[in-house]
């Protein structure tokens, strides 16, 4: 492979020394050090992190959990129907198409069979569905990780993790310096308002 051959993030798998050696103010010590990165990433690729790297229109990061808790495997993925993806979590019947346009693209279903032949083909890091059909919202900081980690953790375990508190809401988790609007609107809804140790035990921690 030669310096302008990367035409998709398959081709990255593909490097090796003699190709980075010759880019301009590539050193050979800089050079193992990409080749080390790129190789941690195949190794400790999610499926996540996999949807979200295929630069599919519509999925951000918070989607692309949404993905994978969904559909476990990026076999699944690729043949989900537009109504499948229409009932996600914040998916309406545009970004639905969007998505399923994605999946059907010849060249994007390609381009996933190459990673899959290189050995990217994880499956979703689940731990159960304790939280099945539950809706969570998070408010204040929590000790034993961010609200970012706290909001995979949910949907891994079928839950939806939303950021508005509504009569829908079963559980609104107060955490350090939480925001007055959200407590007094769980309490205008009648939202079960929990602890850490309460939604840790829940996590079955």
């Amino acid at each position: 492979m030669t310096k302008g051959k990367i035409e998709d993030i398959a081709d990255i798998f593909d490097l090796g020394k003699e190709d980075l050696v010759d880019l301009d103010r590539m050193a050979s010590k800089s050079a193992e050090n990409l080749l080390d990165a790129i190789k941690s990433a195949k190794d400790n690729a999610t499926l996540s992190r996999l949807i979200y790297g295929l630069g599919m229109r519509q999925v951000g990061e918070a989607t692309a959990d949404v993905l994978a808790a969904r559909f476990g495997s990026i076999d699944n993925l690729m043949q989900a129907s537009r109504k499948d993806l229409a009932s996600l979590e914040d998916f309406g019947e545009k970004s639905a198409a969007m998505l399923e346009d994605w999946l059907r693209n010849d060249k994007n279903k390609k381009l996933v069979e190459r990673l899959k032949k290189k050995g990217i083909d994880p499956r979703a890091e689940t731990s159960g569905n304790r939280l099945e059909g539950k809706t969570i919202v998070i408010t204040g900081s929590l000790g034993s990780m961010t609200r970012d980690e706290a909001k995979k953790v949910i949907r891994r375990q079928g839950g939806k993790a939303t950021g508005s508190v509504s009569g829908e809401t079963d559980y609104l988790v107060v955490g350090y310096n939480p925001g007055a609007q959200k407590t007094e609107d769980a309490e205008e809804h009648g939202v079960m308002t929990i602890d850490e140790k309460a939604f840790l035990k829940l996590l079955g921690n």
